[in-house]
């Protein structure tokens, strides 16, 4: 094949490239999963013990659906990825910027994940809410409220 033919072949391909995307939303859930199956809160019997729970107990999810605490790992992983939240996915190392998108803009990853750098009212789960969470499920008086802070310390 002459040079010509090489740069028409190459051209053409090029025309049929598409965006690459993420993986889908189910997906992220399955691979949350997988990593609860390898983390401490399921290998680990004394830990669940140590809290007052037990691996079976169920805990409500945000939309108050009573969930295991590895389909409340899967939840939080798909729920962050709805939209608009997963606009909050994008970090850029040169500048600190989030996502910028034409008319999408998010909040860069890592401070939308800690909420460090500010309070934002769309961010219930990011890791200082998780650690509030975790606080109040271990100092609640009611065990509904216990059960409640659970569950959002789970998906979070």
């Amino acid at each position: 094949m002459n040079m010509f033919n090489r740069v028409i072949a190459v051209g053409i391909a090029m025309l049929y490239v598409h965006a690459a995307s993420a993986y889908e939303i189910l997906t992220h859930g399955m691979i949350s999963e997988s990593a609860y199956d390898q983390s401490g809160l399921n290998n680990d019997t004394q830990l669940l013990q140590n809290l007052g729970l037990k691996a079976g107990d169920t805990f409500p999810n945000s939309e108050n659906r009573p969930r295991t605490i590895k389909e409340l790992v899967a939840d939080g992983a798909r729920f962050e990825d709805d939209f608009p939240r997963s606009l909050n996915h994008f970090y850029d190392p040169l500048n600190g910027s989030g996502l910028r998108s034409g008319r999408f803009t998010g909040i860069p990853s890592p401070n939308w994940a800690l909420e460090e750098n500010g309070v934002f009212d769309a961010q219930e789960f990011s890791y200082r809410d998780a650690r509030g969470y975790l606080y109040q499920a271990l100092t609640s008086p009611t065990e509904d409220e216990r059960k409640g802070f659970f569950g959002k310390t789970f998906q979070s």
